[in-house]
C-alpha cells in the first residue's frame, strides 16, 4: 500500500511539475503576444501616418495636374478638342516623348525674329509675283 501511495505521490509531483512548466510557457506566450500587439499597434500607426501623407501628396499632384491641364486648354475653347488633339498627336503634348523622338530647338520670338521673318516672307512673295 505504501508503494501505491508513493507511486501516486510521485505521479502527482510529476503532474505538478508539468503544470508549473505549462504555466511558465503560457506566461511567456502571453508576454510575447502583448509585445507583438504593441509592435502591431506601432506599425498600424506608422502605416496610417504614411497613408495620410501619400493621400496629401496625391491631392497636391491632382491639383497640379488640373492646373497644367487648364494651362494647356487655354488655347482651346472647348476642352474636348484638346483631349481629341492629345489623342491624335500625343507627341505634341508629352515633353519626354518630344525630347526622345525629335531634336528640341529653342526659338525666341522677339521683335528682331519677327521682322526678319516678315522680310523673308515679302521677298518670297516678290519672287512668286515677278515674271521670269
Amino acid at each position: 500500500m505504501d508503494d501505491l501511495i508513493r507511486n501516486r505521490n510521485a505521479k502527482f509531483a510529476d503532474f505538478q511539475q508539468e503544470i508549473d512548466t505549462l504555466k511558465q510557457t503560457l506566461s511567456n506566450n502571453v508576454k510575447e503576444k502583448e509585445s507583438l500587439s504593441k509592435t502591431l499597434t506601432v506599425f498600424k500607426t506608422k502605416s496610417k501616418e504614411k497613408e495620410s501623407k501619400y493621400i496629401d501628396k496625391e491631392i497636391v499632384l491632382e491639383k497640379q495636374n488640373k492646373e497644367l491641364e487648364n494651362i494647356l486648354s487655354l488655347g482651346y475653347q472647348n476642352s474636348f478638342h484638346l483631349k481629341k488633339t492629345q489623342r491624335i498627336k500625343p507627341t505634341l503634348y508629352d515633353g519626354s516623348v518630344i525630347a526622345k523622338k525629335h531634336g528640341v530647338i529653342f526659338v525666341m520670338d522677339d521683335e528682331e525674329t519677327l521682322i526678319v521673318e516678315e522680310e523673308i516672307r515679302s521677298k518670297m512673295l516678290n519672287k512668286q509675283n515677278a515674271p521670269i
